[in-house]
């Protein structure tokens, strides 16, 4: 890390720069945010993905499957130790999958580590997540 610059910053605007990468399915240049050891548990862990292809099949799997209409973040709760970080926001999306629209609200929760002058992803999931089929499907707002 830079001396002058402040960790808390850097991983908001990663934060950000990731989340935008699955949004306009640039998958890419996703995968430059993950360490090559990440991990992701899936929400209520009841799977695990470990290595950087294998969680980047996920975003794959969303993004060639799912339209998402609107995604939008709380403000990031954020605590750096030395070259670790927590990055933890409540998170609220709607999707059409399958013809059908969702709602879908939890909080992401994501660790850091300060690698080779940047902060990359090394584990991921998602926790009190709810969806909920918005009925009148995907024609209705």
């Amino acid at each position: 890390m830079s001396a002058t610059r402040d960790p808390t910053q850097e991983l908001v605007e990663t934060m950000a720069a990731l989340n935008q990468s699955w949004l306009d399915g640039r998958l890419d240049d996703l995968k430059e945010y993950f360490h090559p050891e990440m991990a992701m548990a899936s929400p209520g862990f009841s799977a695990t993905a470990a290595g950087a292809d294998a969680v980047l099949e996920g975003f794959e799997d969303m993004v060639r499957t799912t339209t998402v209409d609107s995604f939008d973040t709380g403000e990031p709760t954020i605590h750096v130790v030395g070259s670790s970080a927590v990055v933890s926001y409540s998170f609220d999306m709607v999707y059409v999958r399958d013809e059908k629209r969702y709602h879908s609200s939890g909080r992401d929760l994501w660790m850091f580590s300060f690698v080779d002058g940047s902060w990359k992803a090394i584990w991921r999931t998602m926790l009190d997540v709810n969806d909920e089929l918005i009925v009148g499907g995907a024609g209705s707002a």
